[in-house]
């Protein structure tokens, strides 16, 4: 989601600017199709409970051409976890709308300060809380962040063991789970531990690992493209200088 809607400078995501952004944003989005996945809200934690803002965000997705889309709720102020008093889970059901589990997320900082300064800030990762997460739809979203803001975190094979274990917890709950990795860095952690947590998730089932979607088709216009050329055809693979398949010259008489 567009930082203009969820991280306003006024602290108003619900007010009508907000709002004709997040129309457009989602007008944009319907063209995806099929293709498109879950939509994220990530609130900072400057914005308390307020139903009342989910509630006016909820009739601007009504209202646009993806009115069922799948929308993942992040927040982060501590008030939204007073779920006994607030009637945040029972809106969310309502709605269909995911809460996100988001480790380490409570009264954390979306956004570095003024001075681009993260500190090198290390905190102790918290576990997944898997079966007991609050479910609110029939899906779920999964965020992890590593121990730090830099996003330069590695995930070592037991802590992707752990966390395997209690996204099968999700699965055994016959929901769809969606994980994103957020360590992703110049050195790109990210892949590697996705790959390796992919693994351990489905072993755990039982299950072969899906296979990768094909290749699309060539369509028509590429059936009557230009050939590329080839190592071989440009006489590339045995170090000659490409111009082609190497002819012998006629012998020349005198």
């Amino acid at each position: 989601m567009v930082a203009t809607v969820t991280h306003r400078r006024d602290g108003q995501p619900g007010c009508d600017e907000a709002r004709r952004e997040l129309a457009t944003f989602l007008a944009r989005a319907a063209g995806l199709g099929e293709a498109l996945g879950p939509i994220l809200f990530q609130f900072p934690r400057s914005i308390t409970c307020d139903l009342g803002l989910v509630r006016a965000l909820a009739e601007v997705i009504a209202a646009s051409p993806i009115p069922n889309a799948r929308i993942a709720f992040e927040v982060r102020h501590r008030s939204w976890f007073a779920f006994a008093t607030n009637g945040v889970l029972e809106l969310l059901h309502e709605l269909r709308w995911c809460l996100v589990e988001h480790p380490n997320t409570l009264d954390r900082s979306t956004t570095v300060d003024k001075s681009g300064d993260l500190n090198g800030k290390r905190y102790e990762l918290e576990p997944l809380r898997g079966a007991e997460w609050p479910l609110t739809c029939d899906w779920a979203y999964v965020r992890l962040h590593g121990d730090n803001d830099e996003h330069t975190y590695t995930y070592s094979d037991g802590e992707l063991a752990t966390l395997a274990t209690a996204l099968h917890g999700y699965r055994q709950r016959a929901v769809r789970t969606y994980v994103f990795f957020l360590n992703c860095d110049q050195n790109a952690a990210m892949p590697h531990n996705a790959r390796k947590l992919k693994q351990l998730v489905h072993a755990l089932a039982g299950e072969p690992l899906p296979r990768a979607p094909k290749a699309a088709a060539r369509g028509i216009g590429a059936f009557f493209a230009p050939k590329r050329a080839t190592a071989n055809d440009e006489g590339l693979a045995d170090g000659r200088d490409g111009a082609g398949p190497e002819r012998k010259q006629p012998r020349r008489s005198g």
